[in-house]
């Protein structure tokens, strides 16, 4: 009798560590903004939707554009940042401010995709990594270039996040790429990203010297560990970030040849600007022909106007975006004539 309610036992709980794992292993679908439709409305442009073959999966992709202007339009893609989010419910605000009204205005077609397994697109967002990831976008790229109403030599890159690494990924490995531009984009590794925002985290928490040295090793320590487990279990967040937790962009960098734009806010504590600046500095001692790094004054990471690097998340969302970013992009896409 002990026996087999031993072995009842054991059945359940292997059920319920199977259904807790498979839940863990499925990307969670966002809410997309309710004002979406509105939003492309409001700017009275075409728009057009499309599943692209990247290997054997199909990924949801729209495109808009003024029905004015040229027939052969230059063209520029979104690459979202991390985790289970869609183009429709990114960071409010920021597609509009600094996608829609810098290139909607320079006769460009916007165009956007869902990662795999976000909205309408197939597979698994976990079950990827960069070099996925930036395969993913170049299928776009390519699609678009058979597509009769976009200048064929004129598809460029915009990432935000750690859509900027793939950005910048992406273009090096094709350099037909017209530009790349990365907002909030890491030029360091992956894990002394991870450092940066443990440190943050933690320095904004009060803590300071020996004492916040030690949370930020342990923290990373615990990255580590994880990403060490996803390895050998590869399932939901840590499978993905043992894919990616060795990640360094400095060959990639090196070897890029486009056009290509580095923006950081002053107060993003996340990917924090005088960290990525200097790092960029060291990897071009003599400066670089081709790509630019900059920083905007008190911008946090989707660059609104903060007080300060540790003002509270729900705080920064009612401050306004930087007019200065918008300016410097405007000025960076004019010197490249583009």
């Amino acid at each position: 009798m002990n026996k087999r309610i031993f072995l009842i036992a054991g059945f359940v709980v292997i059920v319920i560590l199977a259904v807790i794992i498979y839940r863990a292993d499925q990307p969670v679908q966002p809410e997309p903004m309710t004002d979406w439709a509105s939003l492309i409305n409001g700017h009275s442009m075409e728009h057009e939707s499309y599943f692209v073959e990247s290997g054997k999966i199909a990924l949801e992709v729209e495109l808009i554009q003024s029905p004015m202007g040229s027939s052969e339009k230059p063209a520029v893609i979104f690459i979202p940042g991390s985790g289970s989010t869609t183009y429709q419910a990114y960071a409010p605000g920021l597609i509009e401010k600094y996608i829609l009204n810098v290139f909607l205005p320079r006769d460009y077609a916007v165009i956007f995709f869902n990662k795999r397994g976000m909205g309408q697109s197939e597979g698994n967002w976990m079950k990827n990594d960069f070099p996925g990831r930036a395969e993913d976008v170049l299928a776009v790229v390519d699609f678009f270039r058979d597509h009769p109403g976009i200048d064929t030599n004129q598809i460029g890159l915009i990432g935000h996040s750690q859509g900027g690494w793939i950005a910048n990924l992406a273009a090096s490995q094709d350099p037909s790429v017209a530009f790349f531009i990365s907002l909030a984009g890491p030029v360091t590794s992956v894990q002394e990203q991870m450092a940066d925002i443990y440190e943050n985290d933690f320095r904004c928490q009060g803590f300071a010297g020996d004492e916040l040295a030690k949370k930020v090793v342990r923290q990373l320590g615990l990255a580590r560990f994880g990403a060490a487990i996803g390895r050998v279990i590869h399932v939901g967040v840590i499978g993905f970030d043992s894919g990616i937790i060795h990640y360094d962009p400095r060959d990639v960098i090196l070897s890029t040849t486009n056009p290509g734009l580095f923006v950081y806010g002053e107060h993003d504590p996340y990917v924090p600007a005088d960290q990525n600046i200097k790092q960029f500095a060291e990897i071009f001692p003599e400066g670089s022909e081709n790509l630019t790094a900059i920083s905007i004054p008190e911008g946090d990471h989707h660059f609104r106007t903060t007080e300060s690097l540790c003002q509270p998340y729900e705080e920064r969302l009612n401050e306004p975006f930087s007019e200065v970013l918008v300016e410097d992009l405007d000025a960076w896409l004019d010197q490249y004539d583009l």
